[in-house]
């Protein structure tokens, strides 16, 4: 105790140094240090206290900067203070509030260029959700040996609206641990990533993938307890995952033999509750899709499913091989007018120590970045933007664990009411059927998280003898345009040269590599 009253002096003495006008990043880096030692004497309404001085400053302060690289800076200094301030909060038995305080950090990035482009911010301060819908917010990166709060809000549950799970023993260490490289090993999430970025094999992955998905299946028994409970009306999780969370989809979190795909259309929420226009059911009748497709040359499958699509609308404007390149999609993206739907099949990438640079591989070489989707796309606000492409959905969560920094955040900045996108490399042929399927869904009039639920079920249960009905089903021209080949009873000629095998009963795409990957970003 003697130690903490000497760091808490010298915190406040170079406090009084590094002035956070004059030092705003110093200054949020001694607030933290500060409350961390507050933190392990429990002294909460201090730590509460500095959290919330540090969360007013940080919205002035990025509320007229223009400089991404410092916005981002300062928002990661202060992103786990506010973490601390979510325990206080909670810890003094104030469980609404502390969700408030946690909802109200997160999405900065998202609310700072809504303010900053031709939009209209919405509501960034909705504290519970719409009817029908549950709000799951993890505050993650927890402290070593402290419980991981998880947050349930339920407006349709009167008698206790928000809900404090604490999930003991998935604590910091636990988590980079399941997520995090270890050298020489394939366990964890990233060590098999890494394999199969190295390798194109996802034998390591899908193994990493299944142990991650058992361990964390114990630890969530707590929130599987309050899931069980919601009411019937619930049929939406508005997950908002943080840290090294954020690379594990949503889909594939189970409690036993229940799965949370068998009861909930699923969306991971980036910060603000007030944007429902993606849950929406879409209206019947022609809606516009602009299509790019295999840029590169080398995805016969994603030409195909551009092919497809093109039939589905009935559409003449896609973009497809190297009529693709990066100004011919910019300057028919700004002349399309209003689109219901932006698709992209195409190869995509994620750079990890540098988010601003990751992209969409145009023709020619190309890269359609993060910043130049921000700089130079504007779209409708119902515009569903699908990013059928491997790696979309990644984003920056060591330094911004709350921002969802990558390519689904640029086109929701661009005006995206939602954007369907990937967490891994994904299998062409595969992701090629589930997109068939999700706009089968859509054009029913489902909304993109329900579609998006309905195609993944579909991919995970379907049989060869389905897969051969499903082509005899299929309009002609769908099925000429996507060069769907007669099938005989054995198998199916997705691609003249490219047959997958498989007997007629065989599921050969259930495992959760072929359709968990996908997820829809609000």
């Amino acid at each position: 105790m003697a130690n903490l009253k000497r760091s808490q002096i010298h915190l406040r003495a170079a406090l009084s140094v590094c002035r956070r006008d004059r030092f705003p990043t110093d200054w949020l880096r001694s607030q933290h240090s500060l409350a961390l030692t507050e933190t392990r004497a429990g002294n909460w309404p201090q730590v509460e206290r500095i959290a919330r001085e540090v969360m007013r400053f940080l919205e002035g302060a990025i509320a007229g900067l223009v400089n991404w690289y410092e916005m981002r800076r300062l928002i990661g200094a202060a992103s786990a203070t506010k973490n601390l301030g979510v325990l206080a909060i909670a810890q003094q038995g104030n469980v609404a509030e502390a969700f408030t305080f946690l909802i109200q950090g997160r999405g900065l990035v998202h609310r700072a260029l809504l303010r900053s482009g031709a939009l209209a911010a919405g509501d960034a301060k909705s504290r519970l959700p719409p009817l029908e819908e549950a709000v799951v917010a993890f505050c993650v990166p927890p402290l070593d040996g402290r419980d991981l709060l998880v947050f349930v809000a339920c407006t349709d549950d009167a008698a206790q609206p928000v809900r404090l799970v604490r999930l003991t023993g998935l604590d910091h260490a636990t988590l980079e641990s399941l997520f995090e490289c270890r050298a020489g090993r394939e366990s964890s999430w990233l060590d098999g990533y890494q394999m199969l970025l190295e390798q194109g094999d996802s034998t390591a992955f899908s193994r990493a993938m299944e142990q991650v998905a058992q361990t964390l299946d114990g630890y969530l028994a707590p929130l599987w307890q309050v899931l069980d409970t919601l009411p019937p009306s619930v049929r939406r999780l508005r997950i908002a995952l943080s840290g090294v969370l954020s690379l594990f989809p949503p889909a594939m979190v189970r409690g036993g033999e229940r799965e949370v795909l068998n009861r909930f259309d699923l969306a991971s929420a980036v910060g603000s509750l007030s944007n429902t226009s993606a849950f929406a059911a879409r209206n019947a009748g022609h809606r516009r899709l602009l299509t790019v497709a295999d840029p590169t040359g080398d995805l016969p499958h994603s030409r195909a499913e551009g092919r497809m699509l093109d039939a589905l609308f009935e559409s003449e404007s896609s973009l497809l091989g190297r009529r693709a390149t990066k100004q011919r999609v910019l300057d028919a993206i700004s002349m399309a007018g209003p689109l219901d739907y932006l698709h992209f099949a195409c190869h995509g990438r994620f750079r990890w120590c540098h988010p601003e640079a990751s992209g969409l591989l145009m023709a020619g070489g190309e890269v359609l970045q993060l910043s130049e989707i921000l700089g130079r796309i504007r779209l409708g606000s119902d515009t569903l933007v699908v990013l059928s492409a491997c790696e979309t959905g990644i984003a920056e969560y060591r330094e911004l664990p709350d921002e969802t920094y990558g390519l689904a955040l640029a086109f929701l900045g661009a005006g995206a009411s939602a954007v369907i996108c990937s967490l891994w490399p994904v299998s062409d042929r595969s992701t090629r059927l589930l997109m068939l399927k999700l706009y089968e869904y859509l054009h029913a009039g489902a909304s993109a998280p329900s579609a998006l639920r309905l195609a993944q079920t579909w991919l995970r249960n379907v049989a060869g003898d389905d897969l051969e009905l499903l082509v005899q089903q299929l309009d002609p021209r769908v099925r000429a345009a996507g060069r769907l080949g007669a099938p005989d009873p054995m198998r199916i000629k997705w691609v003249s040269d490219d047959p997958p095998g498989g007997s007629p009963g065989e599921r050969p795409f259930a495992h959760p590599f072929h359709w968990a990957g996908f997820v829809c970003v609000v």
